[in-house]
């Protein structure tokens, strides 16, 4: 008798565990819920400081000087400004442009300024100074009106 109550109870447990069957599949999302409040507001940040400079930089003829190296005639000239601090040279960002027909390109730069030959142009940044360098066989700025440049003195 204990065994046939044994298997009663094993096959009554066996059926109703494995009667049980998953239920169907997912039904569709719900909508969303309602947006929460909103959050307080964030702590007043400070105020920010200009650190740009443009200088505009008109060289007459009495600011370049010639030499020449392998035969390639380099013109420089020395333009001083204070806004090229040490920190400036260290850590921040001088970029210059030569204004050509009203149109500023970066320096360094190539260029035809009309003559068989092609130019080149570039500026060289120190302490307080910018050194400008055009070189070319035939392209003369001392004898030119002016030279127009601009810098963007980033500072830090």
């Amino acid at each position: 008798m204990k065994k046939n109550l044994f298997a009663i109870i094993l096959v009554c447990l066996t059926l109703l565990f494995n009667s049980c069957s998953k239920e169907g599949p997912a039904g569709p999302a719900g909508p969303a819920g309602p947006a929460g409040p909103a959050g307080p507001a964030g702590p007043t940040g400070t105020n920010g400081t200009t650190n740009v400079i443009s200088e505009y930089i008109n060289l007459s003829s009495g600011y370049w000087t010639s030499s020449v190296t392998n035969g390639i005639t380099s013109w420089d000239a020395t333009y001083y400004t204070p806004n090229i601090t040490q920190s400036v040279v260290n850590s921040g960002a001088v970029i210059t442009y030569l204004n050509t027909n009203n149109s500023y390109t970066a320096l360094p730069c190539i260029f035809n300024a009309g003559l068989s030959s092609v130019n080149t142009c570039k500026a060289f940044i120190k302490l307080n100074t910018i050194n400008f360098r055009i070189e070319n066989l035939a392209f003369n700025p001392a004898g030119s009106t002016v030279v127009n440049f601009k810098a963007v003195i980033v500072q830090p």
